[in-house]
């Protein structure tokens, strides 16, 4: 069969035969590529439709807390409640624009009912009890917790192949808003704490064990800061982080301090005529008004959002290194077959032309 072929079919041949295991490999690599490519962008814009969001269950939070010391009777917060609103609606204005600007589609559902009962927010709260108030708030702060995670499921931020970005992701998805979120509660609780005047010292006693809580996510923070560090992630803010909330706990220490029992004497046990018989409530001499607590509150949680800010911001600088290196990666790909194929297509020409000058000259 060969010695009927002519030569330049066989040649083809070849040629063909050659090209084929080359350009498949390249179609492999290509679709790889792009894969991965498509893979980064869609994180990339999970994690810009995270950073509005993330402002958004910020002011939750301080809606709460103000709502609370509102409801617990200082009408003094009425002002700086209604600034917060502001800054809500502005937040959520900002996130529905994210949310169109990105190919996100099972994100949309989601974010439409949380949208409906951020709307319902101010007046669902507005007349209600203190505690109810409080109540609905931490529920819809979850719910946002929730979305926030679901956002980096569906955009893929969940799924980070590289070892350090992958960290950043975690700190900014599942780490800073717990932290924050603990904060804000012990916040929101105590400046209601604070600003009743009828607060029984069960309330006090709480306020305490939410110190505690949060004293024991602060040395989760501490190792995960370590953690981000030895794969060289530094310079975050956790300085910052730890001076204020350490701040916030020693108000809070101050302010919500077990009142001394001391033991009584034979006369004390005696009701004295005309004096009250209930029980003593905490001494506040010298304690934190709820005002002076909730700003300092506020300053530690504002240290979490801005150490999770840098790191959103590190973590994006991350992905559009490595979005820069696939578009190299790609090009190099391409680039090379076709160096390479037009290498061979070359070979074969000459030795195609130079086959047929020799045989001209036998013939």
């Amino acid at each position: 069969l060969p010695g009927r072929v002519h030569f330049t079919t066989t040649l083809g041949l070849i040629c063909i035969i050659v090209m084929i295991p080359l350009l498949v490999v390249a179609f492999f690599l290509v679709q790889r590529q792009n894969a991965d490519l498509d893979f980064t962008l869609t994180e990339a814009q999970g994690l810009t439709m995270l950073r509005p969001t993330m402002k958004v269950v910020t002011l939750v939070q301080k809606h709460r807390g103000q709502t609370n010391v509102l409801l617990s009777g200082n009408a003094a917060v009425k002002a700086d409640l209604d600034k917060t609103r502001q800054d809500l609606a502005a937040a959520i204005t900002d996130t529905q624009a994210a949310l169109k600007a990105t190919d996100l589609p099972n994100v949309a559902p989601l974010w439409a009912d949380m949208l409906q009962r951020l709307n319902a927010l101010p007046a669902a709260t507005q007349q209600a009890a203190a505690p109810a108030s409080f109540a609905l708030h931490t529920d819809l702060v979850r719910d946002l917790r929730h979305f926030v995670y679901s956002v980096g499921e569906f955009s893929g931020l969940l799924y980070e192949p590289q070892a350090s970005a992958y960290l950043l992701m975690d700190a900014v998805v599942s780490r800073t808003v717990p932290l924050s979120e603990l904060m804000g509660q012990l916040r929101g609780a105590g400046a209601g704490v604070l600003a009743n005047a009828q607060a029984s010292p069960e309330a006090f006693a709480a306020m305490r064990v939410r110190l505690s809580h949060l004293n024991s996510d602060l040395k989760d923070w501490q190792f995960l800061l370590d953690v981000l560090k030895r794969n060289d992630e530094v310079k975050f803010g956790g300085e910052a982080v730890f001076e204020a909330a350490s701040h916030f706990m020693r108000l809070g220490n101050l302010a919500f301090a077990a009142a001394e029992q001391s033991k009584p004497t034979d006369a004390a046990k005696l009701p004295a005529v005309g004096k009250s018989t209930s029980p003593a409530k905490p001494d506040n001499a010298g304690k934190p008004d709820s005002a002076a607590f909730f700003a300092a509150g506020t300053q530690a949680i504002d240290a979490v959002v801005a150490a999770q800010n840098q790191m959103a911001d590190r973590l994006q600088v991350r992905l559009n290194e490595r979005i820069s290196s696939l578009h190299r990666e790609r090009t190099l790909v391409v680039g090379g077959i076709v160096l390479v194929a037009a290498f061979l297509l070359y070979v074969m020409f000459s030795f195609y032309k130079s086959f047929r000058i020799d045989l001209g000259r036998l013939s």
